[in-house]
């Protein structure tokens, strides 16, 4: 299941991930103290979340999604490594690349 989102605006293709808010509303609303932030990344621990889905409700942006299959809330954790470019430069397929808002 992929943790970033694409949607279409405007004839573009946009990528929607966590924006690691400054106050984040889904760690608020985690009961199981699932959900961190470490050096200003909001982390989710998978192990520790128990599917309630109270986070994806919570967060404004809906960067946060349910997994039906293991039954927890997913989210993108920079696959791991905490660089906020990991899923341009692990994409298999070079789908992926950063561009400025309003650059081509």
């Amino acid at each position: 299941m992929s943790r970033i989102m694409v949607t279409e605006m405007k004839g573009r293709f946009l990528t929607l991930k966590c924006l690691h808010c400054k106050e984040p509303k889904c760690m608020e609303a985690c009961k199981e103290d699932a959900i961190t932030k470490i050096d200003g990344k909001v982390i989710l621990d998978v192990d520790k979340c128990t599917g309630c889905w109270d986070c994806v409700d919570a967060c404004p942006f809906k960067s946060i999604q349910k997994d039906e299959v293991r039954k927890i809330a997913v989210k993108c954790d920079f696959c791991k490594g905490y660089d906020d470019q990991a899923c341009v430069t692990s994409c298999p397929t070079d789908a992926l690349m950063i561009v400025e808002v309003g650059k081509s």
